[in-house]
């Protein structure tokens, strides 16, 4: 530290202070992008979990009043043909918000290959369900109401249930998940922190010894 014997005080305080102050910058920098980094992940998480609970929720829902709304239609009597327009409605909303809800979950859950099977289970599911609504349907309208019911007891009906149990079973994996994520958002906190507390301390031991340097070199 010889050169700072030769340099004015003016100059050898600004040198001392600044370099406290770069320190004191590279510090703040690498907080604010830590807490960035750790606020974007749990932003992400919470994004991707949420709107997979809620297209879980559509899924489970849809099934459930699809199951209500078909065995209305079968059991509808001819007396009563007006009410007809407004299930085959129902059951056209149903149906649309189950792909829409099943779409909302490859999209959401694309990270997590450990579910996907899963997803794609739910998916092929909904789409086999499409060919057993449409059997049912067609027998009911060909007057076979009875034939129609055995057909749904024994498909459509046992499919909205798999996709109602493995949906609940997704739903208890996204619900791991999300804890496991958030467990690992807690620990990157911790190694930030710690990272910067150390950094700090470095901070002001440079600090510390250029501030003596510089007393001495006067």
């Amino acid at each position: 530290m010889k050169f700072l014997r030769n340099l004015p005080i003016r100059l050898k305080l600004i040198f001392s202070h600044g370099l406290i102050a770069l320190m004191a910058l590279s510090v703040a920098i690498f907080g604010i992008v830590g807490i960035q980094m750790s606020a974007y992940r749990m932003q992400t998480m919470q994004e991707g979990s949420l709107a997979a609970t809620e297209a879980i929720g559509d899924v489970m829902y849809a099934a459930a009043d699809l199951q209500l709304v078909m065995t209305t239609i079968i059991s509808l009597p001819a007396s009563k043909a007006d009410r007809l327009p407004g299930l085959e409605a129902s059951m056209n909303s149903d149906v649309a918000t189950m792909a829409s809800a099943a779409q909302s979950l490859y999209t959401s859950m694309a990270d997590q290959p450990e579910i996907q099977g899963l997803i794609e289970d739910i998916g092929t599911l909904i789409a086999t369900s499409g060919d057993q609504r449409n059997a049912v349907l067609e027998m009911k309208d060909n007057g076979d109401a009875s034939g129609a019911y055995m057909l749904y007891d024994s498909g459509y009906s046992v499919t909205l249930k798999q996709i109602q149990t493995d949906a609940a079973e997704l739903k208890t994996h996204i619900h791991n998940i999300s804890i496991e994520e958030y467990n690992a958002a807690l620990a990157t906190n911790n190694i930030v922190n710690i990272v910067m507390l150390a950094v700090t301390i470095l901070a002001l031991a440079i600090g510390v010894v250029l501030a003596a340097q510089v007393s001495n070199a006067v």
